[in-house]
């Protein structure tokens, strides 16, 4: 497995965006919610907390559980985050005189950090917050200032802990790609290991993993996303995969037939071209009865209960009603919607998701 970086997520504007730097210096990362960190801590090479709307200072702050990863692994702390540690860790966390909100440069840099190696003196960064580390925390050391925010950035004297108070992930940042190379490659020693040739290996490892001699039934919509896992399955379990092309009525002209001729042909598929609007309520109903005990499914696909009331929906009751006769013929007793695998009833659907109103309607699975 690659190197891995966390991502503490205290809902910052910008979370994604740091997840993207990381990811552009071929490292792998996950943002997870703060209150709802993965449990194999040990698991990461490095950990990075995220800004947040909220205030150190407010009785609602988000607190994080850090004893798994303060002083045992490199860490590094972006505007609320570098506030936290400070605030409680016997620093001082005050309100700004003035919103620090916008471009600012730094007119401080402590000489000899391997954290600001490579970055100049006057080199600006971007600031967003209402409060401002007044006191820095036990073991701090000052590492930059801008003319304005006296303790822009410190770390904690031996542990790798770093906190910033500027972002470093956005473009207004000038040097935040070289700054986060800096903690990520040489301070966290991790790996540019991340690559899309690697990506996909791992995918298709994993899927081998997960699906073990199960067959999958996939249904495709001829769109990106379903033709990516088609082939990455394909790559990964081969004839293990049946692939179903849905002609939903809604495709452009020719379009079903195009995609058909030059993309799937290499695939097992069945081939439903729907023509029938005219199917009841007592089709659908059958057609569950028919299938509710030779068909097992799990927590996203278990609500088999769709109940008709527009003829729009018939013709995937139709379709249905074929698919089940052919996972009987092929020993198919299980649908899969897992993390890999596009839901046969999501693909369905796919072209007919119902509006708010309509959800009073019809009973569907969420991933419809």
């Amino acid at each position: 497995m690659q190197n891995k970086v966390l991502i503490l997520d205290f809902g910052s504007q910008y979370t994604q965006l740091i997840a993207r730097r990381v990811r552009e210096l071929f490292i792998y990362c996950e943002i997870h919610p703060f209150n709802n960190p993965p449990s194999e801590i040990k698991e990461f090479n490095a950990v990075i907390l995220s800004g947040s709307p909220y205030s150190v200072r407010s009785e609602n702050a988000p607190h994080p559980d850090l004893k798994d990863i303060k002083g045992k692994l490199p860490l590094l702390a972006v505007c609320y985050g570098a506030q936290y540690l400070a605030h409680f860790s016997g620093g001082n966390v005050k309100q700004s005189d003035l919103r620090e909100y916008g471009r600012a440069n730094l007119s401080k840099i402590k000489g000899g950090e391997t954290f600001f190696e490579g970055i100049e003196l006057g080199s600006q960064v971007w600031m967003s917050h209402g409060d401002t580390i007044d006191k820095l925390p036990r073991g701090g050391v000052l590492l930059a200032s801008t003319q304005d925010v006296t303790n822009a950035a410190f770390r904690v004297e031996g542990e790798p802990t770093f906190g910033i108070q500027f972002h470093p992930e956005v473009y207004h940042t000038s040097d935040g790609k070289k700054l986060l190379e800096n903690f990520l490659l040489k301070i966290a020693r991790l790996k540019q290991d991340w690559t899309p040739d690697s990506f996909v290996e791992m995918t298709l490892s994993e899927v081998r993993e997960t699906v073990g001699p199960e067959k999958v039934i996939l249904g495709l919509s001829g769109g990106v996303d379903s033709t990516v896992a088609a082939v990455l399955l394909h790559k990964s379990i081969k004839d293990q995969l049946h692939c179903i092309f849905v002609n939903n009525g809604l495709l452009r002209k020719n379009e079903f037939n195009s995609v058909l001729k030059q993309s799937y042909n290499n695939w097992e598929l069945i081939i439903y071209d729907n023509n029938s609007k005219d199917k009841t309520y007592t089709s659908v109903k059958k057609f569950f009865n028919n299938i509710g005990d030779s068909i097992e499914t799990n927590d996203e696909t278990s609500s088999l209960n769709f109940w008709a009331t527009s003829s729009l929906m018939a013709p995937y009751y139709e379709m249905l009603h074929v698919v089940a006769k052919w996972l009987q013929k092929k020993g198919l007793n299980k649908l899969y919607a897992q993390k890999y695998v596009v839901s046969l009833f999501s693909a369905c659907l796919l072209y007919t998701s119902p509006s708010p109103r309509d959800r009073t309607r019809y009973r569907m699975p969420s991933s419809a």
